[in-house]
């Protein structure tokens, strides 16, 4: 039994790496594409259905649009970051942090 159990984590090894099938939403300090892309259309859909959709109560109306434009204002910033190679969502904490070091030691 457990040299059958051996021989299937090794198979299972072999076909399915770990890494293979990553999905990656940030790659060089930008959202990828279709994230970018969809979280834009997403926050397109909110808005226009939360102004669309009368018989819905006016709260969740309102909460579907202030969403929306969260949504589609997050897609375009990446958008336009990627455009001009502007990398907004890579950390900086640690460059920073070090520059202070050196300020204080002065």
């Amino acid at each position: 039994m457990a040299k059958q159990l051996r021989l299937f984590q090794q198979a299972r090894k072999r076909l399915v790496h770990p890494g293979l099938f990553k999905m990656r939403i940030i790659e060089n300090g930008n959202f990828v594409r279709y994230f970018r892309l969809s979280i834009f259309l997403s926050g397109v859909f909110l808005i226009y259905f939360g102004l669309d959709l009368e018989g819905w109560n006016s709260t969740l109306r309102l909460a579907m649009v202030l969403i929306g434009i969260v949504f589609s204002s997050l897609g375009g910033y990446a958008s336009q970051a990627n455009l001009l190679q502007i990398r907004p969502f890579k950390t900086g904490y640690e460059k920073a942090r070090k520059s202070c070091d050196q300020d204080n030691l002065l």
